[in-house]
């Protein structure tokens, strides 16, 4: 993300009262540490998912971040 990263952009969205209860999940490419998925969740997302992943498997787990 030019200028930002998901982190920041996630801290930024759960601030504000009218978007905080949009949901959120990190999708990464590359592996990060473990400390960098400890993060993400404690922000407020409801998953972090390394890539690959099977497309039917992605859809399952956005589906079921849209459930909560």
């Amino acid at each position: 993300m030019p200028g930002g990263d998901g982190f920041e952009f996630i801290r930024e969205v759960k601030a504000d009262p009218e978007l905080s209860s949009i949901p959120f999940l990190f999708i990464s490419s590359t592996v990060w540490r473990d400390k960098d998925r400890t993060d993400g969740l404690t922000l407020g997302a409801q998953k972090f998912i390394i890539r690959p992943i099977e497309p039917l498997e992605l859809l399952r787990e956005v589906a079921a971040c849209l459930k909560r």
